[in-house]
């Protein structure tokens, strides 16, 4: 399913409703939908078989339509799903039965009366995500243009091919970015915008599954690091937190054939609090969200499937996990990459300007060991006026600051940081230095004091 625009998905929403709406008029016959479905699912990428009239009266094998991932799949290989299809307001617990085997004959399965669609897996006694697309008001039906993103988030989600499959960490990082565009959709209707820019806070919000958690989080990063965060930049946030966040954990874990969210979090464990927030919810007990769930169990079972370590290969020129990222940002929203600057910068070049600076602190300021410099240097700037004495009173006073500080105005993963680190490890202590090193680098007014970064992107 390629990754369309918000117009385009509208655009085939109304058509599938409007069609929905004459087959409703004209009887609510139940194989009058398929035809509506059947579009539907052509439109986004798929091959699409009636099988409503070829009933064989075996279990599992009366499903409606049949799904292909390509028209040139549907004479070479079984179907990857089965579409049950009910009337307005047909689905009943006979259907409910019936989706279960449906499911296991075919690996994935979707319950649909229009209203309501309903995502099974080979397996599940229980659907492991749905959603409601459209309303019956007085009668007539209604389109629930809101939940239209999250539809085809789902929607693509449920047609993504096995993961097994994946060869390459370009289609790694196109599945992550699927995902990612899931999430950020459920914490979008979860916090849902007021019209300002603000979670939107009643009691119908605030009953919905995760709505505490989700608001709490919200609230603390606007109060510690983003006073003027809108909703939907947290959902872009914790969006990309989760699935970056997962994907490290997977990489550095020891024990790959049994990575979940629970051993993913005890991966994790030595990171900021503020990360931890992020998953703790996650594996928690209380009220989970069984959409938000099922998504991220499913990027669990894409990370342990995977080979990650050989998909994206070894290569001493380059950090690996920070250049991912890169590639995986292009999947998931190519805009927002460009506009905040996300472009990885070689590790030579980072050496490069690093070696430079340290040598024009050396040789043109007199800076006697350049970037190592742990010097503090007193100066005088202005404040509140305050009384010095009893007729004096000053606008100024003297502060100790660093002879050499660093700063990184939009540092992203921290390459240059990490690289300055690194670089006066070897250039002045290496040798019988290194014994030096330790207490260098824990000192007071250290290098980790005097080395500061802004990043506007939580991920990074």
């Amino acid at each position: 399913m390629s990754n369309l625009s918000p117009i385009e998905q509208s655009e085939i929403i109304k058509k599938y409703f409007n069609a929905v709406c004459d087959a409703y008029r004209l009887g609510n016959v139940e194989s009058s939908y398929n035809a509506p479905i059947m579009t539907l699912f052509t439109e986004v990428g798929c091959a699409a078989r009636d099988l409503s009239g070829e009933r064989k009266g075996q279990s599992g094998e009366n499903i409606d339509i049949k799904l292909w991932h390509t028209e040139e799949e549907v004479t070479e290989i079984e179907p990857f799903a089965g579409i049950e299809v009910k009337k307005v307001g047909g689905i009943d617990k006979r259907a409910l039965s019936q989706i279960v085997v449906e499911a296991n004959r075919y690996g994935n399965a979707i319950l649909t009366d229009n209203l309501e669609w309903r995502f099974w897996r080979a397996g599940d006694t229980q659907m492991y995500t749905g959603i409601r697309l459209i309303e019956v008001v007085n009668g007539k039906l209604q389109l629930k243009n809101d939940y239209i993103e999250l539809f085809f988030s789902l929607l693509s989600d449920f047609l993504l091919k096995d993961p097994a499959q994946i060869k390459s960490s370009s289609k790694l990082a196109e599945y992550m970015a699927m995902h990612a565009r899931t999430i950020r959709s459920i914490v979008t209707g979860i916090l849902r915008d007021d019209g300002n820019g603000r979670p939107l806070v009643n009691d119908y919000q605030k009953r919905l599954p995760m709505f505490p958690e989700l608001y709490g989080l919200y609230s603390r990063i606007r109060s510690d690091l983003r006073p003027s965060m809108g909703t939907k930049e947290f959902a872009d946030m914790y969006a990309q937190t989760i699935v970056y966040g997962l994907f490290i954990a997977r990489y550095n874990d020891k024990t790959p054939d049994t990575f979940d969210k629970y051993e993913a979090i005890g991966n994790l464990q030595d990171e900021s609090e503020l990360l931890k927030q992020f998953f703790m919810h996650i594996a928690g007990t209380g009220k989970k969200h069984p959409t938000l769930e099922g998504v991220i169990d499913k990027l669990c079972v894409l990370y342990r499937i995977c080979d990650i370590p050989s998909l994206l290969g070894q290569d001493e020129t380059k950090d690996t996990i920070v250049h991912f990222y890169e590639e995986f940002l292009s999947f998931y929203d190519p805009d927002l990459r460009k506009a905040l600057g996300v472009f990885y910068t070689p590790v030579q070049a980072v050496r490069y300007l690093v070696q430079s600076v340290d040598k024009l602190l050396i040789n043109e300021l007199n800076i006697d060991g350049g970037l190592s410099n742990n010097e503090q240097i007193t100066t005088k700037v202005p404040c509140a006026s305050y009384k010095v004495s009893r007729n004096k009173w000053s606008e100024e006073k003297t502060i100790s600051v660093p002879r050499i500080a660093i700063l990184d105005p939009a540092c992203g993963t921290g390459s240059f940081g990490a690289e300055i680190i690194r670089y006066i490890k070897d250039t002045y202590f290496s040798g019988a230095k290194t014994a030096f090193y330790e207490k260098y680098i824990q000192e007071e007014n250290g290098i980790l004091s005097r080395l500061i970064g802004f990043e506007i992107m939580m991920t990074s």
